[in-house]
């Protein structure tokens, strides 16, 4: 009798504080479709999704580039990083109120969409992207959790990674 009589206190502030009827975050469907382009929210590939965007050529290049920069243990990391924040983005958002819609967007049009949501005057910024696609709160929680699970400054390695990989296939190359 007890816990009915928590319970059902715990229903009446969550009803008087809107807590229990709060409309979700809906962010504006670039994620969903990034996600939907790398095989789905089970089976994300970060290289599927962006060789569906930009060829896989492209990708292949960029990826040769960070290979050129950081070693083949660091290239493997970015991407492996890279499956796992969609992945995490996707699992969080439940828990965060925030509703990731499919916005339809496919390969040339979703790569503008994508260059245009981290471009801060001319240059692509990663932190900016992916607030602005996931929302600030989530993608902070987000990147907590890679800094957990890959070691401290692993977020801010991925996010400069990032912002370099995305700006070569997104801004500073005709497609």
């Amino acid at each position: 009798m007890m816990t009915r009589g928590i319970l059902g206190w715990i229903a009446a502030v969550a009803l008087a504080t809107g807590i229990a009827n709060a409309a979700p975050i809906v962010t504006n469907g670039l994620a969903g479709a990034l996600i939907a382009q790398g095989g789905g929210a089970g089976s994300f590939s970060s290289i599927r999704a962006l060789s569906a965007i930009v060829g896989s050529n492209a990708v292949q290049d960029e990826l040769s580039r960070i290979t050129a920069r950081r070693g083949a243990q660091a290239a493997g990391r970015f991407v492996d990083i890279f499956d796992y924040a969609m992945a995490d983005a996707w699992h969080r958002a439940g828990s965060e109120n925030v509703s990731i819609p499919d916005g339809g967007l496919r390969g040339a049009q979703l790569g503008d969409a994508l260059a245009a949501a981290g471009n801060a005057s001319g240059a692509f910024a990663a932190q900016r992207f992916f607030a602005h696609i996931l929302t600030a709160p989530l993608w902070k929680s987000v990147t907590t959790d890679i800094d957990t699970r890959y070691g401290p400054g692993a977020a801010a390695r991925f996010t400069n990674e990032t912002s370099m990989l995305f700006g070569d296939l997104f801004t500073n190359r005709a497609r």
